[in-house]
């Protein structure tokens, strides 16, 4: 089974399963939340960074690989992190463990962090895999597709081995061994 179908299974596995126990909250829940809860949706958060970090792992230095995310899917999960962050600040003085707040607030900078450093890192990759697969790096680009010179390369080699096949006919009938032929008269 191939690499990239084993990360795809863990993650929807990953998700699926956090997903039967918190879901990623909307602003307005977010804002009413308790802590439990809130420590729910980190988890949450938490699978999908390690979803993101086995793609991201899978994907560095393979040419062909296409990334399951895009960088603008990530900088949605960063400015809802940063919501929450905000919300967590604003909510501050409103909250009775003031141990449990700081847990749920340095998680969810943590994940910030990490996720931002996706975004760079999807950036890169996205970026070797436009050089690795541009033409135009090389020089001026072909007015046909590469296939197409790799399949004339293909023709003149078959061509050049027709005209040696055709020389080497051309030089056994030269040298007279003929005797084993009947004689045209």
């Amino acid at each position: 089974m191939h690499t990239k179908y084993k990360i795809f299974l863990l993650t929807t596995f990953v998700l699926f399963s956090t997903c039967l126990q918190a879901v990623i909250l909307n602003k307005e829940e977010a804002a009413k939340a308790d802590l439990a809860t809130l420590e729910d949706e980190i988890e949450l958060f938490k699978s999908i960074n390690m979803g993101i970090t086995l793609s991201i792992a899978h994907c560095e230095g393979n040419d062909s690989c296409k990334l399951p995310m895009e960088e603008r899917e990530v900088q949605q999960l960063v400015k809802t992190l940063e919501y929450r962050i905000d919300s967590l600040a604003a909510r501050q003085s409103e909250i009775d463990d003031i141990i449990g707040f700081n847990k749920v607030l340095s998680a969810y900078i943590s994940l910030r962090d990490s996720y931002s450093s996706y975004i760079e890192r999807i950036q890169s990759i996205v970026m070797q895999y436009r050089n690795k697969n541009d033409p135009s790096q090389f020089g001026e680009e072909p007015d046909f597709p590469v296939e197409a010179a790799i399949d004339e390369e293909l023709l003149d080699y078959l061509n050049e081995l027709t005209l040696f096949e055709d020389d080497e006919l051309k030089d056994d009938e030269d040298l007279g061994d003929d005797k084993d032929f009947p004689q045209e008269e």
